[in-house]
């Protein structure tokens, strides 16, 4: 009997190491991320074509460090696009619009891209620009496309205005493209002009933010967007107030603070008030590697909040319109008085 007891526990001791254990490292939570690293080589680029060319670009997007597309406004439509392979920057000598607004893609053969006037939309298939169609709203003369953005190949926006025959009627406008085509969703009459949108996955609705113009002042309005209903969340005279996607969550700045949107008000994540810090727009590969362009201290350049601080990365008096972050990389578009400039940033 006390062979039968010891040969039943030894079944059940080899059975119980069978399995995990409850203190198996693999069923815990996820280490947090390591705060962003700041170790980065710079080169600066100017971009021009011949003297007297007027260039201003506005918009940054790219796959790899060898694929990355700069868009803007032109005084020719063959200055409007231009590419960097890894090595140097180059027009793209297409003649579709000279009025860019916004740059986009999900992959080297699948890029899209806006203008502002012209209602123009343009997709890249790897090998040319194409103008993928012509839009317009009945009773409307002009078509601004400000942002395109999508989450998906079969799943992107497109935000800006359209202005009346008067002048006087104008109003913002969403487009979707779903994968065949692009169509105007069918929002509220709101009397201001998009010029961003970005999706939060935390929450699965859209942010769009725009400008309402009128003589007496501008002023900024953010709304969230779902199931083609707009909701304003902000409104702002001083602009101060802007978001961005980052990680596939949306935050905003006021310039001294970090800030998330849940429900129906915004929460601090981050304070900088007590700091000489103003944060710009923002870019991020996580909540521990938040870039913007700002002053710290009085100076002006590059500033990362990696999780703990603020810190300069770069210095630059240049203005700042656009960033795009890879894993190791960072593309900097700035405007010096007479051409634009790519800051590059490689960590090493």
């Amino acid at each position: 009997m006390k062979r039968m007891q010891d040969i039943t526990g030894l079944i059940i001791l080899i059975l119980l190491s069978s399995f995990p254990s409850c203190r198996d490292e693999g069923t815990g939570p996820p280490p947090p991320p390591p705060p962003g690293r700041r170790d980065y080589t710079w080169t600066v680029d100017t971009i021009k074509a011949n003297p007297g060319d007027q260039i201003y670009l506005f918009s940054l997007w790219g796959s790899s460090p060898s694929d990355v597309w700069a868009v803007g406004h032109a005084d020719a439509s063959d200055l409007s696009k231009w590419h960097f392979d890894g090595t140097k920057w180059q027009r793209d000598s297409s003649r579709l619009s000279s009025n860019l607004e916004s740059v986009f893609g999900f992959a080297q053969n699948d890029v899209w891209a806006c203008d502002a006037p012209g209602g123009n939309i343009l997709h890249y298939d790897g090998v040319h620009w194409n103008l993928f169609g012509h839009y317009a709203l009945p009773g409307f003369y002009s078509l601004a496309l400000n942002n395109i953005w999508g989450k998906s190949p079969n799943d992107i926006y497109a935000v800006g205005g359209a202005d009346s025959l008067t002048g006087n009627g104008y109003k913002g406008i969403i487009m979707h493209y779903d994968g065949a085509s692009w169509r105007f969703i069918n929002i509220q009459n709101i009397k201001i002009g998009f010029s961003w949108i970005k999706r939060d996955n935390s929450t699965g609705g859209n942010f769009v933010m725009g400008t309402r113009f009128e003589p007496t002042g501008d002023s900024v309005k953010i709304f969230t967007f779902r199931d083609q209903a707009l909701s304003q969340i902000y409104v702002g005279t001083d602009g101060s107030l802007s978001f961005n996607s980052i990680d596939e969550r949306v935050f905003f700045t006021d310039s001294r603070r970090i800030l998330l949107f849940s429900d129906t008000s915004f929460s601090v994540l981050h304070d900088f008030s007590n700091a000489n810090v103003r944060l710009g727009f923002l870019y991020g590969r996580g909540d521990k590697d938040i870039i913007a362009g700002g002053t710290l201290d009085g100076k002006r350049g590059v500033l990362q909040f990696n999780g703990t601080d603020v810190q300069m990365i770069y210095e630059t008096p240049l203005s700042i319109f656009s960033m795009l972050l890879l894993p190791k990389d960072v593309f900097i578009l700035a405007h010096d008085s007479a051409y634009p400039i790519i800051i590059h940033g490689v960590l090493r």
